[in-house]
């Protein structure tokens, strides 16, 4: 079991009412320098509401996964969801070993692990724009070693040896095979997103609150490594030499995508009143709600 805490934005806030935010808004069609300042300022929205024909229909749409807040004071507008589930967490191992003596000066054993696992982290809003630090895992390794020690003399001993090692990790978000185009967004994004992977695209907003993904989804990992060591020891008198070799063959087998769907962060600036300063004015939910990422 675990638990997230999350800031979501206060419901008035995604329909443009922003009367309870604490701070003016503005508009950013409005730029003008100010006479007295020489700043460029903006005007504030009337009654620090966004009119409805000005809120963005890919922001309307998307706000829509927003959970309501259920913690925290009235009209707390940070830290103010929080969700309670299960985060699961599973692996498992077995090993073999098997040791042969072809002859007293000829002695062998092969060696065989395979561990597995899986992971699932809280899916925190329960739908497809969960946030969720990457989504469900699983994933686990094989490996395999043999070794020969051959005794040539009783002062001398050589000893050869190969591994095999492969890992793999699949992690898949979890709105995986999520058509961006039902938030609006253009067929296009969708085209270029489906030769990678499908889920809902990341809006981050630099309150905390956010909508996807946080994670870099699809994760496929299959590591692979071949590797034959060779070694001759010899005792002479009261001295002990050694020497030897290793070479080893390494494969990444590596591939991750950033945000295949989109990623739109939003801040303050658009709605703040000074351009170039933010002065306690403006909210990154309000730019969001215009459709203005940085």
């Amino acid at each position: 079991d675990g638990t997230v805490t999350d800031t979501v934005p206060l419901p008035a806030f995604l329909t443009g009412d922003f009367s309870g935010l604490g701070a003016v808004i503005y508009d950013p069609l409005t730029v003008h320098q100010d006479a007295a300042s020489g700043n460029y300022v903006r005007n504030a929205f009337s009654g620090n509401q966004i009119p409805a024909t000005r809120l963005d229909p890919v922001a309307v749409a998307a706000a829509k996964y927003f959970p309501n807040p259920n913690t925290g004071a009235a009209g707390a507008q940070t830290n103010n969801y929080f969700v309670a589930g299960n985060s699961t967490s599973n692996s498992y191992q077995w090993d073999g070993r098997l040791d042969h003596d072809f002859t007293q000066k000829w002695r062998m054993f092969f060696k065989l692990s395979h561990n597995w696992n899986n992971n699932t982290q809280i899916e925190d809003y329960g739908n497809a724009a969960s946030q969720g630090g990457g989504g469900p895992a699983a994933g686990g390794a094989w490996s395999a070693s043999m070794d020969h020690t051959v005794t040539i003399s009783p002062t001398l001993v050589a000893d050869f040896r190969y591994g095999f090692s492969r890992s793999y990790v699949a992690r898949t978000p979890f709105s995986n095979g999520f058509d961006p185009t039902i938030l609006g967004l253009p067929q296009s994004l969708k085209d270029v997103a489906a030769q990678r992977v499908l889920q809902f695209p990341r809006f981050a907003l630099s309150n905390g609150a956010g909508l996807g993904d946080t994670g870099y989804v699809d994760l496929i990992e299959n590591p692979m490594a071949h590797s034959f060591t060779a070694s001759v020891t010899k005792v002479t008198g009261h001295h002990t030499i050694k020497a030897g070799g290793e070479y080893r063959k390494l494969f990444i087998n590596f591939s991750q995508y950033g945000f295949a769907d989109g990623q739109f962060n939003f801040d303050q600036s658009w709605t703040q009143q000074i351009t170039t300063s933010a002065n306690g004015t403006g909210s990154p939910v309000a730019s969001f709600m215009l459709g203005l990422a940085n």
